[in-house]
């Protein structure tokens, strides 16, 4: 009866070892998994294939061929379409290593020996030998799954993590929701058709930045600067022309530099830019304001202007040269430690726009220099015949250095010269050390070109309109021509001829020489003046507060002739 049942387990376990090998092997051939595994398979099925030949019941050696199949199925599941890292590889070779041992043992079993020999290895060696195996194998399945477990949490991980990433960004730039910025300031506002294109300042992420929105009203601060935008191209392509400049390779550290957006409507959407928080002129006043006055050989704020200037002109030097674009802007930004930046106020255009942009570039620099405090005024006011007491030296250095206005400078003085007029001469004095500017020379030089050549770029008309001391101090040339420091201007409303004129003096001081004409507006010669300039009560530009000098052509339509002698007649003014 016992013989009975050894030979029925017998049976059953050579079915089971038969099945086993058959399903190791189409496993093997059928597995897509990598290299090592499908390696396992194939001595799984191997020591399954040389467990059938094992006639004599073994527990032991059963148990760690049925061990051995199932591990190496699920190593085959576990691997399954999964790129290895090195200590998963390292683990599945450590496990490949006992596979290999197992067979190694079930083909010495397999092989011819004496029936003594092979009793006494059936009795001694395989049973311990198969249990060792076993364990070894047990062990290594449990550190390989350890490691499968740890490498798919780090999955998991990299999965959530990455999918946050993707709701955080979009591309490069930030996505935003209306939770991430807190806004703090309205600096400007800019009025369109569909509203206020508004930009305020914001904390995101703990760092002082701008956001630019599209509100329904003003703002009901009345000191907040409004207008039309200076670019003209629809207000939600903004942020396109500022993320190009905004990389890491393309960006400029004087160049406004775009962080993120909420995409939406245009009632919803924003953006925010990094930039400065502050009106870089209303900056310099408040700062001049609160300031002690300077002396001489102190002028932070003249050096910081000029600095600042330079930066400017840097900049815009930058988006004309490397991006084909052009700042065309009247303000720029500035941060808390004083740094500057262009670009935030929808004012950077395509480049055939640089040349509109060169008198909005000198008014703000001019405006920017004003905020200097001289470090000396002198001043001088006498009554009479002009020529008694003045000697006309503004109307020669027009006449000799603006051949274009010569015939004007000449009209001007003989109608002024004889008749009885209030001169006034203001002497302003500025501290003008261009050595103390703390920028690279390269940047200066870089700056003082594009300087040069939006200069050469304006018309006469843009020349006489900029403050006679922009170039002096921008160029740092004291040999420059009157042509290049001089300014005129004809103010009805006053009743006054204003020229300006600028000089390096001989201390090294900018000396800026204000010479005003005043005439009694009941007067036959102011009269005079208006017909001489088409300005009598029937014109319809008389409320003009003033004209420049190249507002005028003459009777017979010369454009800009500048009164040569031969034009003779009534003059009248165009704007």
């Amino acid at each position: 009866m016992a013989a009975s049942t050894s030979r029925t387990v017998s049976t059953a376990v050579a079915t089971t070892l038969a099945g086993a090998t058959v399903a190791l092997k189409v496993a093997r051939e059928a597995t897509d998994a990598v290299p090592i595994a499908k390696q396992i398979l194939g001595a799984a099925a191997h020591i399954s294939e040389l467990a059938e030949k094992i006639n004599k019941k073994r527990d032991a050696m059963y148990s760690l061929v049925e061990k051995s199949g199932i591990y190496a199925h699920q190593i085959d599941i576990a691997v399954g379409g999964r790129v290895l890292d090195v200590q998963l590889q390292r683990r599945l070779e450590r496990l490949y290593n006992v596979f290999r041992e197992i067979e190694a043992l079930l083909e010495k079993q397999t092989a011819p020996r004496t029936a003594a020999l092979r009793a006494l290895r059936n009795v001694f060696v395989l049973p311990n030998k198969a249990e060792a195996l076993a364990s070894d194998l047990e062990s290594e399945m449990k550190l390989f799954q350890l490691a499968t477990s740890i490498d798919t949490r780090l999955a998991v991980a990299d999965t959530a993590r990455e999918v946050e990433q993707n709701a955080l960004y979009d591309g490069n730039w930030r996505r935003l929701r209306d939770g991430d910025v807190r806004k703090l300031q309205v600096i400007r506002q800019h009025e369109i058709d569909d509203g206020f294109i508004t930009y305020s300042s914001a904390r995101v992420d703990g760092e002082l930045m701008t956001v630019r929105y599209l509100a329904s009203s003003a703002c009901p601060d009345e000191t907040i600067i409004r207008g039309a935008p200076p670019r003209q191209e629809p207000w939600t392509t903004y942020h396109e022309v500022v993320q190009a400049i905004s990389t890491v390779h393309n960006s400029h550290p004087w160049i406004v530099q775009y962080f993120g957006q909420r995409p939406g409507p245009p009632d919803a959407t924003f953006s925010v830019f990094r930039t400065g928080t502050h009106d870089a002129h209303d900056l310099f006043c408040e700062l001049v304001d609160t300031a002690p006055k300077d002396t001489i050989d102190s002028d932070p704020f003249g050096l910081k202007a000029a600095t600042v200037s330079y930066k400017i002109l840097d900049a815009a030097r930058y988006l004309r040269r490397d991006h084909n674009l052009a700042w065309v802007g009247l303000s720029a930004t500035m941060d808390d430690s004083g740094e500057p930046q262009i670009g935030l106020f929808d004012d950077i255009d395509t480049g055939e726009k640089w040349k509109d942009g060169a008198v909005k570039m000198f008014e703000f620099l001019m405006a920017l220099r004003e905020t200097q405090q001289p470090s000396d005024v002198k001043y001088a006011e006498e009554g009479g015949v002009l020529s008694d007491i003045y000697d006309g030296e503004c109307f020669r250095l027009i006449a000799s250095s603006m051949p274009s206005f010569v015939g004007l400078a000449d009209a001007l003085w003989e109608l002024l010269r004889n008749e009885e007029v209030d001169v006034e001469v203001t002497t302003f004095y500025y501290a003008f050390r261009p050595d103390r500017i703390q920028l690279p020379a390269s940047t200066i030089r870089d700056a003082q070109d594009y300087f040069n050549e939006l200069w050469s770029a304006c018309s006469d008309e843009a020349h006489v309109r900029m403050r006679s001391f922009l170039p002096l101090l921008i160029l740092q040339n004291p040999s420059l021509s009157a042509a290049t420091t001089i300014s005129c201007t004809v103010s009805l409303e006053h009743c006054r001829i204003s020229i300006e004129n600028a000089t390096e003096h001989d201390n090294g001081l900018l000396r800026v020489v204000s010479t005003i004409i005043s005439l009694d507006p009941s007067s036959k010669l102011w009269d005079d003046v208006k017909k001489l300039l088409a300005r009598d009560e029937d014109d319809d530009m008389v409320d003009v507060e003033f004209i420049q000098l190249t507002e005028l052509e003459c009777f017979a339509g010369h454009a800009d002739c500048g009164f040569p002698r031969e034009c003779s007649g009534f003059r009248r003014g165009y704007s």
